[in-house]
């Protein structure tokens, strides 16, 4: 059956409607999972936001793709892209732990630290307008330290691969070959 031009034109406008007008069911439920977690994920860090134009792009000329060149329904994450991710969650569990503790602790401040101090600084004097300053550039302040930290470990840190070639080249440098034109 032929899909209306204009409906297919609105519903594309919302992440995964286009997908599910069209019947594709598993595509667009998972462009709608997607754009919602990347809303709550935002809600936390609002710097993440910066991923949901990308994720509504993406969805709204998928919309059109779809309907130019049909393909099988699937989920936009298949098998290997899971397996992919369960192996890098198993090389560096001590990164995505990390990255877990500071969440929650961001949280956990967000929620009950932040009103007591709030207060506080009320009784203590402090004006509040200064407060409210400090409070809402924490989290740049904390995103600009993890990038600096991140841009010195890949600007200056050692990479073993570099290190383990170096060794290769140093034991090939301390051999002789020759070279035996007869054969």
């Amino acid at each position: 059956m032929k899909k209306s031009s204009f409906l297919t034109f609105c519903f594309a406008f919302i992440p995964g409607a286009g997908q599910m007008y069209q019947g594709y069911m598993k595509r667009g439920l998972s462009l709608i999972t997607l754009f919602c977690f990347g809303i709550m994920f935002a809600a936390i860090l609002p710097y993440s936001a910066i991923l949901l134009p990308i994720v509504w792009m993406y969805s709204f000329f998928d919309t059109f793709n779809l309907c130019n060149s049909p393909q099988m329904d699937g989920y936009l994450l298949q098998n290997e892209w899971m397996e992919s991710i369960k192996d890098a969650v198993s090389r560096k569990p001590v990164w995505i732990g990390g990255g877990l503790i500071l969440l929650g602790a961001w949280i956990l401040f967000d929620t009950f630290i932040h009103p007591l101090l709030y207060h506080l600084a009320a009784i203590v004097g402090i004006d509040r307008w200064y407060y409210i300053e400090l409070y809402n550039n924490i989290p740049k302040m904390v995103f600009s330290v993890i990038i600096i930290y991140f841009g010195f470990k890949l600007a200056f840190g050692k990479n073993k691969k570099h290190t383990e070639d170096i060794q290769d080249f140093e034991e090939f440098k301390g051999e002789k070959f020759y070279h035996d034109d007869n054969q």
